[in-house]
């Protein structure tokens, strides 16, 4: 073999290697886009505020909003990937049902630094503290993700018999989110963060209130079918045809859709 061509594999192998190396060192900085809390919304939600600290340190900042009547449910709500989570707070209102939101680590004022093990634990974490705080038993509490806060809901419901799960525009993993929309690139084997729902789903027997955006290209609506078809307890879906991963939450049903399935449970009433 010539002594350039050589040169040439080596310079190719290298310039791979880097490529590779890229995605792997920047990948949390695409999976966790960190929003800011806006001053505006930190003044009109002040009177909600809540926030706890964490064994190492870490200061959760978020927003507990309980219901006048003590025997209302609370739903727990975990935000997408690029999400500040305050401005849920609103339309929540029009649900009989206390309310709890925790901005992840590093997104709005919470301290820390995300990442797939942290959000989990603190989720488990927050969960307990507001249960015992306050005396809401798990069995009264509904826990909803929306696309990233799926995989953490998810997670959820396989520690802890909460009541129900509401997933909005969820997945079934991050690696066959990889899979689908790279194929040719094996991406889903740098992946430090894998959130996969689909090996969860087989061992959770709640109910699951599944939220499909129809014109979702972010996250197919495949991958929601198929988290969906692999979900023990059952499960009732609501599709939006005209719908993007974004702007599901502005369509007409999409927050009656979700007080109906929490009116209608069971287990709550």
């Amino acid at each position: 073999m010539p002594v350039w061509l050589v040169w040439i594999l080596i310079a190719g192998l290298v310039l791979i290697c880097a490529f590779y190396g890229l995605i792997y060192l920047n990948q949390d900085k695409v999976i966790f886009q960190t929003k800011a809390l806006s001053s505006e919304a930190e003044q009109r939600y002040q009177d909600d505020a809540v926030s706890f600290e964490r064994a190492d340190g870490t200061r959760l900042q978020g927003w507990f909003r309980r219901h006048p009547d003590a025997d209302a449910p609370l739903l727990i709500y975990y935000g997408g990937n690029a999400e500040e989570i305050s401005w849920n707070l609103d339309p929540l209102k029009q649900l009989n049902a206390s309310v709890l939101l925790i901005n992840y680590r590093g997104y709005g004022q919470s301290g820390g630094k995300p990442s797939e093990r942290a959000l989990k634990d603190d989720a488990l974490w927050l969960l307990d503290q507001i249960s015992q705080q306050h005396a809401i038993p798990l069995q009264r509490i509904v826990v909803m993700g929306r696309s990233l806060g799926s995989g953490i809901a998810s997670h959820v419901a396989t520690q802890r018999p909460v009541a129900a799960v509401v997933l909005t525009t969820p997945f079934d993993s991050f690696p066959a989110l990889a899979r689908a929309n790279y194929p040719r690139l094996p991406l889903a084997w740098l992946m430090t963060h894998r959130f996969e729902s689909d090996q969860l789903a087989p061992t959770i027997t709640q109910p699951m209130l599944n939220l499909i955006a129809g014109q979702d290209r972010i996250v197919p609506p495949a991958h929601a079918r198929r988290l969906a078809s692999l979900w023990q307890g059952s499960v009732t879906t609501q599709e939006f045809p005209q719908a993007g991963h974004i702007d599901i939450a502005e369509q007409p049903d999409y927050w009656p859709s979700i007080k109906r399935f929490i009116n209608e449970l069971p287990s709550l009433n």
